[in-house]
């Protein structure tokens, strides 16, 4: 069986993490797949390791900045472009299956519905205010040009079910590899100069304004007014175009007097390493995170988690076992939940220990292959 897999990026963050344990699956399992995106990044080098095709091709991707008369102008140019260009592979490499990889690249199902080429669609968001035109537009292109569609949570299961039916939509939890964790050695403290008394407290994550960032650094404020000798770390880089908020982040950190508390390392390929040596990990998202693969990464690694109480995290994070759930706009708040286990190092051991339990029982990567296996071997 050839598959082809179309994504929305290059990095490799949550939801490419995940499309790349689907390709090594397949791959493994005697199919072939060929990965098509719309731009050179890291995740070509990952797919290419395991033998998979790959293409760069500019594949239409619906983002908000488009969502004016010019940007819509420019998305169905590229999109008319995009869909000869993958007309023309499908054919070539006689393709059996195409996978739609994010809700934002919708060029698959139109290619599925044209050339009868099933197609299955993995959703990784959650669409906010749910009901809006935005969502209905949406739902309307994915249950009409998919065979199948997998949601990565409840939180998103429930947030599409009222539009595309429980008929196509399969809820499928993703999981991450555990035999590496227990090896993984951090020298974050080192490199930083950071006193290894310090308590450690970071987070990770795609730069934009729904993951937090801006929070974490409120949350970071109140802390540090009652506890001094904390050190907090923020991971990750902006999707192209909005690169204007690293200025704005750093302009924060200044006007909180916070540079002398906090280290941003912008896009890091070492997740692991620094996970490693964080004591706690906070996501502080503001609006709802489907299922969040660096929370399963926390896990792995035993670290406590600090969530907003919202989206996947709910799910995934137990309140008062694993982490702690905290208020979504109250930085006060959070921060006064946080102290306990801040103070006590043994409640951070006890939680990171349930958290790494809970992902052993609840979020193998052995469930969440062969239930990705099952489906797509069967999606005809």
């Amino acid at each position: 069986m050839k598959v082809l897999m179309l994504h929305v990026a290059t990095d490799l963050y949550g939801s490419s993490k995940i499309l790349y344990l689907v390709a090594k699956k397949l791959q493994a399992a005697g199919h072939e797949v060929h990965l098509v995106v719309s731009e050179d990044g890291p995740l070509i080098e990952e797919f290419n390791k395991i033998g998979c095709k790959t293409s760069i091709i500019r594949l239409g991707v619906l983002r908000k900045r488009y969502m004016n008369l010019l940007g819509m102008f420019n998305r169905v140019a590229v999109l008319f472009s995009a869909y000869f260009k993958l007309r023309r592979l499908i054919k070539t490499e006689k393709i059996d299956i195409i996978y739609s990889n994010t809700t934002p690249v919708i060029i698959g199902g139109f290619l599925s519905i044209t050339m009868g080429v099933p197609n299955i669609w993995h959703l990784h968001e959650i669409m906010d205010p749910p009901g809006s035109s935005l969502h209905k537009i949406f739902s309307s292109i994915i249950k009409s040009t998919s065979k199948k569609v997998i949601a990565v949570s409840d939180a998103v299961y429930n947030n599409w079910l009222p539009f595309i039916g429980a008929e196509k939509l399969i809820k499928v939890y993703n999981g991450i590899p555990l035999e590496v964790s227990e090896s993984i050695q951090s020298t974050i403290r080192e490199e930083l100069n950071i006193d290894q008394g310090a308590i450690l407290i970071g987070m990770i994550g795609r730069l934009n304004l729904h993951k937090g960032h801006f929070y974490f650094l409120d949350i970071a404020k109140e802390l540090i007014s009652s506890n001094m000798h904390l050190k907090f770390i923020i991971v990750g880089d902006a999707f192209s175009g909005y690169e204007y908020l690293y200025e704005k982040l750093s302009a924060k950190i200044v006007d909180l007097g916070l540079d002398q508390h906090i280290f941003y390392l912008g896009y890091r390929t070492d997740i692991p390493q620094i996970m490693k040596g964080l004591d706690i990990f906070v996501l502080p998202s503001i609006k709802p995170d489907p299922f969040p693969t660096v929370v399963l990464e926390a896990m792995a690694l035993k670290k406590p988690v600090v969530a907003t109480a919202q989206g996947g995290a709910l799910e995934q994070v137990v309140d008062g076992l694993t982490g702690i759930h905290i208020p979504i706009d109250n930085p006060n708040l959070a921060s006064e939940k946080m102290h306990a286990l801040i103070a006590d190092p043994d409640l951070r051991t006890s939680y990171g220990l349930n958290g790494r339990k809970r992902l052993e029982e609840c979020y193998t990567l052995d469930a969440f292959e062969r239930n990705m296996l099952d489906l797509i071997e069967n999606l005809h």
